[in-house]
């Protein structure tokens, strides 16, 4: 038999399982015969042209990390730094225990990340400072974060929100990574505020509020005055850098 003639056997008989199998007619020659069907694990997620996760969770919990949120807008005149028109974070969504942890640690991966960028590309002494001081207290919040989860027993999970939260800071990392000299100082600070801004209100109004764990929930808390400090910080530091523009 030849090759065509083969190629044409196996066509028919996909034609004659299709309506038990589930296959449609819109099926080419090329379809496997077996019946067998890959899938894409739940969860998996792509990161563009960013390749794997740019971050790790907690205790390396399924590689997700990422920064506070993901900041409006995109690096350009006004240096900004965005998110790549990532939707909207629902602050007001109920987490379970290990979701919590999954977040706070995003959150601190994410700061680690751009701050450790910023402190090698930053022009500016004051935002090279800042930068050093996110490095610093992140890094002490992750280790404190994962001293409690590890003695409370709470294994850091995954959920649309850390999701979201790792996706839109690989973002604002990728803007700031190739933001010109001239403007990075202004895209680093500005999507710190904006960032900063929305972690806030996600603890606010998600996180302290609706963990049930105590240890857990004075982390929350911690975590919580260290964000306010950080984003008046920031705030006062765009202004100054706007009043030299």
């Amino acid at each position: 038999m030849s090759f065509i003639q083969h190629k044409a056997v196996l066509a028919a008989a996909v034609l004659l399982i299709a309506p038990w199998a589930g296959c449609d007619d819109d099926d080419d020659d090329t379809a496997d015969t077996t019946g067998t069907t890959t899938t894409t694990p739940q969860g998996a997620q792509g990161n563009g042209d960013a390749g794997p996760s740019e971050t790790a969770g907690a205790g390396g919990a399924n590689g997700s990390a990422s920064t506070e949120g993901g900041a409006g807008g995109s690096a350009g005149s006004s240096g900004d730094a965005g998110s790549e028109s990532e939707p909207g974070l629902d602050t007001s969504v109920e987490l379970t225990d290990p979701e919590a942890v999954q977040v706070l640690e995003t959150v601190n991966q994410g700061e680690i990340m751009q701050g450790q960028l910023a402190t090698m590309r930053a022009t500016d002494a004051r935002v090279t400072s800042y930068a050093t001081l996110m490095v610093g207290d992140h890094t002490s919040a992750s280790a404190m974060l994962t001293t409690v989860a590890t003695a409370q027993a709470i294994t850091p999970a995954e959920s649309d929100t850390s999701n979201q939260l790792m996706q839109a800071g690989d973002a604002t990392l990728r803007t700031l990574r190739t933001t010109d000299s001239a403007g990075f100082d202004l895209a680093y600070m500005n999507a710190q505020v904006m960032q900063h801004a929305q972690v806030l209100e996600l603890l606010d109004r998600s996180l302290v509020r609706n963990i049930d764990n105590r240890a857990l929930q004075g982390q929350a808390r911690a975590a919580r005055d260290m964000v306010a400090e950080h984003l008046k910080q920031g705030q006062d530091l765009v202004d100054e850098l706007n009043m030299m523009q």
